[in-house]
């Protein structure tokens, strides 16, 4: 497997995102999840949906490059392209199922949602960071969760 040069920043910068954000999460995790009590299908989804909103807007705060933080190199011929990456909070999608073999994990989450490269060129670094953008690519992404203590976490 190739890892594309541009991919291994990227990566670097969710993880750490992923740090922050576990960190930031589990500081209000001694509060259950009101899917806690009743443990209903439609109260879990409830309960992932929330957790996967929180999350990905942190997640958009910090990941690089970003809409206020656009990476912007030059293409050798004059020009410049600048990207940034966005993940879409209106793509995001949960399920819920019951663990096959459940101990202290009961169920298990599935979010997915969209992350999303955005691009443009321009003559200079201030007209491409300017846009128009545009989306360049769009890759689903699926994280697992789980529901652990009455609560969502990774």
């Amino acid at each position: 497997m190739k890892i594309r040069p541009v991919a291994v920043p990227l990566i670097l910068a969710l993880l750490l995102c992923f740090v922050l954000t576990s960190a930031a999460l589990a500081a209000g995790a001694d509060k259950p999840t009101p899917a806690a009590a009743s443990e209903s299908n439609e109260a879990l989804e409830a309960g992932l949906k929330k957790f996967a909103e929180e999350t990905i807007a942190s997640i958009n705060r910090c990941i690089l490059p970003s809409e206020g933080k656009k990476e912007v190199v030059s293409n050798g011929n004059g020009s410049f392209t600048a990207r940034y990456i966005a993940i879409d909070p209106g793509s995001i999608k949960v399920s819920v199922t019951k663990a096959t073999n459940p101990g202290v994990v009961k169920y298990i989450g599935y979010m997915r949602y969209s992350e999303n490269e955005y691009v443009c060129t321009g003559p200079s670094k201030a007209a491409a960071s300017r846009g128009p953008f545009l989306m360049q690519r769009s890759e689903d992404m699926t994280e697992l969760v789980k529901y652990l203590n009455g609560k969502w976490s990774y």
